[in-house]
Parts: C-alpha cells; structure tokens; sequence
C-alpha cells in the first residue's frame, strides 16, 4: 500500500537527500530516520504562508490558491470578501 510505496521511496533516495513525511497516523518506520513533533510547544512547525515561487510548480498564485483552499476545506469557509482580501495580501 500507501506505506509501504514511501519505504521504498524513501529508501531508494541517495543519501544526501532529505525528505520530509508528514506521518499523521505513526505508522510509517523508516530505519535510520529522526522524528520531530510539530506543535505549538517544540522549535518545530510548519508555515503555510511561505510560498513556493518556482513557476513549474505554480508561482505564486498556484501557492496562494492552495492556502486558501485548505482554509476553505475546514468547517468554516472563507466569505467572498474574506477571500478577496486574503488573496490579495498573500500576493502583495
């Protein structure tokens, strides 16, 4: 399955790449690999406002719709306005 695609992956990388995996069930064991906790309470955390600027992924409009899309994929959706104003000021 799943799991067992990324061990594979993982472990056919050379050695001087990293990779992170955002492991949200803990099932993932990948010998040799160091573990962080990314919460409000550690040094570790993960920013959704730093925008990927390559242009082969997207650029930044690619990265702002993204933002705002999972912002609407939780319980509470963004107004029109809102997502206006958001769009605009990730962009500038």
């Amino acid at each position: 399955g799943k799991t067992h695609w990324i061990r594979q992956f993982v472990t056919g990388m050379p050695d001087d790449v990293e990779i992170d995996i955002f492991d949200h069930h803990g099932d993932i064991e990948i010998e040799g690999a160091k573990s962080v906790m990314f919460s409000e309470a550690t040094r570790y955390g993960y920013n959704p406002l730093v925008l990927n600027t390559d242009q082969h992924y997207g650029g930044v409009r690619r990265a702002v719709n993204d933002v705002i899309e999972a912002i609407n994929s939780t319980a509470r959706q963004l107004g029109g306005n809102q997502e206006g104003v958001l769009r605009h000021l990730l962009t500038d």
